[in-house]
C-alpha cells in the first residue's frame, strides 16, 4: 500500500505542478487576449482616422476643383461684365429723361382705355420720339 500511496503523493504533486503552470499559462494567454483586444482597438481606431483624413481628402479636391471650373468660367464672364457697365454708363445718362417721358405719358394718356393708349403709344408718341430724337443725333 506504501507505494501506491508514494504514487499517490507524485501523482498529486505532479498535478499540482501541472496546475500552477497551467494557471501561470492561462493568466499569460488572458494578458496576451487583452493586449490583442486593445492592440485591435486602436488598429481600428487608426483605420477610421485615416480613412475619415482620406475621404477628407477626397472632399477636399473635389471643392478645389469646383473651384477652379467656377473661377474659370466667372473669368469669362468679367469681359462680358465688363462691356455691360460700359452699356449702362452709357443708359444713365438718359434716364432722367426717360423717366420724364414716362410720367408724362402715364400722367397725360392714363384716363384713357388701354386699347387708346396702346394707339396712342404705337402711332402717334413713339413715331414723334424717334422722329425727334434722330433731329438730335443728326445734328439738326
Amino acid at each position: 500500500i506504501e507505494p501506491k500511496k508514494q504514487a499517490l503523493k507524485e501523482a498529486t504533486n505532479q498535478l499540482n505542478d501541472a496546475n500552477s503552470k497551467l494557471t501561470s499559462v492561462m493568466d499569460s494567454v488572458a494578458k496576451l487576449e487583452a493586449r490583442l483586444e486593445k492592440l485591435t482597438t486602436e488598429l481600428k481606431e487608426a483605420n477610421r482616422s485615416k480613412q475619415e483624413a482620406m475621404d477628407a481628402v477626397v472632399t477636399g479636391g473635389r471643392k478645389l476643383n469646383l473651384a477652379q471650373r467656377l473661377t474659370t468660367a466667372l473669368s469669362s464672364e468679367n469681359q462680358r461684365w465688363a462691356e455691360n457697365v460700359v452699356a449702362l454708363k452709357q443708359k444713365d445718362k438718359l434716364l432722367p429723361g426717360d423717366a420724364l417721358l414716362a410720367s408724362a405719358f402715364v400722367a397725360y394718356m392714363g384716363p384713357f382705355t388701354k386699347p387708346f393708349r396702346v394707339h396712342l403709344m404705337e402711332n402717334v408718341f413713339r413715331p414723334f420720339l424717334e422722329k425727334e430724337f434722330r433731329k438730335i443725333s443728326n445734328g439738326t
